[in-house]
């Protein structure tokens, strides 16, 4: 197997990964709760960063093999992906940010400080790793700096999911 299939396999994998967080978090709500009505506006925003997490990264996986059938080659594909993986990330940092200091009050039940800095931080280090990696300065690198990104996010997304099985009111 050459390093191109490793490759491929490998964004094959957090791509079933992703997608099955998608689908256990839909599973989970369609089960777990009766109906939109008896859903509070925090866990609303837990779904909804979940999904989005999960769907982004399922999209981001896809990336670097779409982007080769279209024609870009070697380290161009990395630094494009990693440019995308960038916005995408700022984008859900900067969006779920607002939101969630619109629901702070109710968000924090069972939940320690500490750890949304900690996140934030993680995801803004996230950010600048694939920007450095888009401008070219991680050269050789790029492809397993992109992979941590992609990582990253589902390892996200999984905590999103067990956070929500063990907060989700009942």
């Amino acid at each position: 197997m050459d390093v191109d299939e490793e490759l491929a396999e490998a964004l094959l994998a957090i791509a079933q990964i992703a997608l099955g967080l998608a689908g256990f978090g839909g599973v989970f709500v369609a089960v777990g709760r009766g109906g939109a009505a008896e859903r509070r506006p925090a866990d609303t925003y837990r779904l909804v960063l979940l999904l989005t997490t999960a769907l982004a990264t399922l999209a981001l996986s896809f990336l670097p093999v779409t982007l080769r059938a279209l024609g870009l080659e070697g380290s161009s594909v990395w630094r494009l992906a990693s440019a995308l993986l960038a916005a995408v990330v700022a984008a859900l940092l900067f969006v779920f940010r607002r939101w969630r200091l619109r629901y702070l009050d109710e968000i924090r039940e069972g939940e320690a400080a500490w750890v949304a800095t900690g996140v934030l931080l993680v995801f803004a280090g996230l950010v600048a790793a694939e920007l450095l990696n888009a401008a070219g300065a991680f050269g050789a690198r790029a492809a397993g700096v992109f992979f941590v990104g992609l990582v990253s996010l589902v390892t996200f997304g999984s905590y999103l999911f067990a956070r929500m099985l063990f907060l989700w009111r009942s």
